[in-house]
């Protein structure tokens, strides 16, 4: 399903990810009721960095929030991945072309009745990066090291992370994927 060619990575961090995430065993979850999404956690390679978007007000739900860009799995979706990469055409215009796609780690679940398949995605080249205003307020392209140097606040019991990076809190089902992946990946 996921191509197995990573050795042309340049950058040690991306590369250590990238080779973790592919080897993952990753752990689907099937819930009557919820609505099935699909985000994609874009790693630029070449700034050693994670997008993230500022959901937009005109969005029906997580208002404002930061997220991964991703949506709702739509009837002529053929996957997870298919989603995850046309939402993010969509939402910050980076083709499909310009994404390897990675493996998925842990799905997660919202409040607001969202079941998350999370895509871990390689950006290649330099793609031009734009938000969709309809969607979209902000773009947000963070370091990894500056993720891994954030103050993180944690209540495990509640399964809940927050991360303080850059001027931005990146919290609720956000948090979780990303500290599934640095899990997952090693970092921390």
């Amino acid at each position: 399903m996921f191509p197995s060619h990573y050795k042309q990575v340049n950058s040690k961090i991306i590369k250590k990810i990238v080779e973790k995430i592919a080897q993952y065993e990753y752990k689907p979850l099937k819930i009557e009721g919820f609505i099935e999404s699909a985000v994609l956690i874009p790693l630029i390679e070449d700034k050693e960095s994670i997008l993230f978007i500022k959901r937009s007000s005109n969005v029906k739900d997580h208002k404002g929030q930061i997220a991964f860009p991703g949506g709702v799995i739509s009837e002529s979706d053929s996957s997870p991945i298919e989603t995850a990469l046309r939402e993010t055409e969509e939402e910050v215009g980076v083709k499909p072309e310009n994404i390897e796609p990675i493996n998925f780690i842990d799905d997660t679940i919202t409040i607001a009745g969202y079941l998350i398949h999370p895509v871990v995605g390689l950006v290649r080249g330099n793609p031009e990066i734009f938000p969709n205003p309809d969607e979209v307020d902000q773009i947000f392209i963070v370091p990894i090291k500056d993720i891994l140097s954030s103050e993180i606040r944690e209540d495990p019991d509640r399964l809940s992370w927050e991360f303080h990076v850059n001027g931005i809190t990146i919290w609720g089902a956000t948090a979780r994927i990303l500290k599934n992946l640095l899990d997952i990946s090693g970092l921390i």
